[in-house]
């Protein structure tokens, strides 16, 4: 343990999402096996205990003296230290895992090295009722942009000591005042951060670290207490889970139209379908159970329009790749039996789509426009209704000609049914590819 006066850090290159520390590589010496690029521990010693935190070893600066650290704006608030007051750093100790934690977080660990992750410092406080005993923790939706996930994700929590994974709701601005509440009325059970770390003085405001809401299990198992500092980002593990899970449905269909397709026995063919269908099973099973909760009606309610949203984007998905599908068969069958659709029916069908389309956007220029461009912008509504109008009859014609080919000539003509599922298949995981591109970030 050796005491440092801690200044701000000077070069931050390569950090990578991490807080970190700079030293002088002499002060090396006085740790076993500790190099840039480990971790240590930094903490300030205030009135009643010592507040620690996790810091990256970084960028070594041999020009920086050796009674000297250089120490992220973030984590001298996550500790209380002022710039030019002293702070001690320590080694770390291993976190505790049993051998089975040990080989299960080798994959995760590896996906981390490949994955960016962004690290985020937060201050624990106690949880309120009825989030006790439910494996969550609740963070500020900032924090949760920052490290990349959405509410109900899984994260990671790293204190000095342990680590747990928890899911990660919102912490409200009501719970906030809830919080802020116990802290003023009952000071003794839920102590003030902001005062028991001096931070007022350390930055001329109140402004905290963002908070982390844990209950005694979690806290527990950390060994840590109110106002300590952890480390959280987002379970690598579960981001993947949930890509895969995305494509479970697109990618079993797949697999169906392929042994359809496959010259194979009968009975290989069963076998690999009912692969197929066990491993969609797993997925919607697991997904289901996530939203089996015991947080009351409130969180039935959400977990019920989450599953709307993937019922919608699945939905999407199908009607786009069916849409796709058609419009390629109608192509084969125009380019067999030439345009057998009558002219005026081409031409009522784009009339209709101009006009729709030409008056939606018009209704947007009416509510938006300033009077002196509602010119320019009827223009453009009306080049915008004419290029989706051509689109629309394109597309709706196309169909039409997909119908009849398969009506009139079945699947034959394109190789058979297990053709045209495999087809099928790959237009859903194309239209979901092209759906996720389109989606916000």
């Amino acid at each position: 343990m050796i005491e440092l006066i801690a200044h701000p850090t000077e070069d931050r290159k390569g950090s990578q999402g991490e807080y970190i520390i700079q030293l002088n590589p002499k002060i090396l010496n006085k740790f076993d096996g500790v190099k840039e690029g480990s971790y240590l521990l930094v903490g300030r010693a205030h009135k009643e205990r010592t507040i620690w935190s996790l810091a990256l070893l970084h960028a070594l600066n041999e020009t920086i003296p050796e009674d000297e650290i250089r120490i992220d704006q973030t984590l001298r608030t996550a500790i209380g230290a002022k710039e030019g007051e002293k702070v001690i750093i320590e080694t770390t100790k291993p976190l505790k895992k049993d051998i089975l934690e040990m080989i299960l977080s080798i994959p995760k660990i590896m996906l981390l090295g490949i994955l960016k992750t962004q690290i985020e410092l937060v201050r624990v406080k106690k949880a309120i009722y009825p989030d006790m005993e439910k494996n969550i923790c609740r963070i500020e939706k900032d924090v949760m942009r920052a490290i990349g996930v959405e509410e109900g994700d899984f994260i990671e929590i790293q204190s000095s000591k342990s680590s747990v994974n928890l899911r990660a709701l919102e912490l409200s601005d009501k719970i906030k005042k809830i919080k802020d509440k116990q802290i003023n009325e009952n000071p003794e059970t839920y102590p003030n951060c902001i005062k028991l770390l001096s931070l007022k003085c350390l930055r001329k405001t109140e402004l905290d670290l963002p908070w982390i809401l844990l209950d005694l299990d979690a806290r527990k198992k950390l060994g840590v207490e109110p106002c300590d500092v952890v480390r959280i980002y987002r379970d690598v593990g579960h981001a993947l889970y949930k890509q895969i899970h995305r494509l479970s449905v697109p990618l079993t269909l797949t697999i169906i139209g392929a042994v359809i397709a496959l010259d194979i026995t009968f009975v290989l063919k069963i076998l690999l379908l009912l692969t197929g269908l066990i491993m969609t099973s797993i997925f919607m099973l697991v997904e289901i159970r996530k939203k089996i909760t015991n947080m009351g009606l409130l969180a039935n309610i959400k977990g019920m329009g989450d599953y709307k949203k993937y019922l919608k984007t699945l939905i999407l998905a199908i009607a786009l790749a069916f849409l796709t599908l058609y419009i390629a068969f109608g192509l084969m069958f125009f380019a067999i039996e030439g345009n057998t659709v009558p002219g005026w029916f081409i031409l009522l069908t784009f009339a209709i789509s101009f006009i729709i389309f030409t008056v939606f956007y018009e209704s947007k220029v009416k509510d938006k426009s300033k009077s002196g461009k509602k010119d320019k912008e009827r223009l453009k509504s009306l080049i915008k209704g004419l290029f989706l109008g051509i689109c629309a009859t394109f597309a709706f014609v196309a169909v039409i000609g997909g119908v009849r080919l398969t009506v009139d000539q079945g699947f034959e003509l394109i190789g058979g049914l297990g053709t045209f599922i495999s087809a099928l298949a790959i237009c859903m995981i194309v239209s979901m590819v092209f759906l996720s591109l389109l989606r916000p970030s």
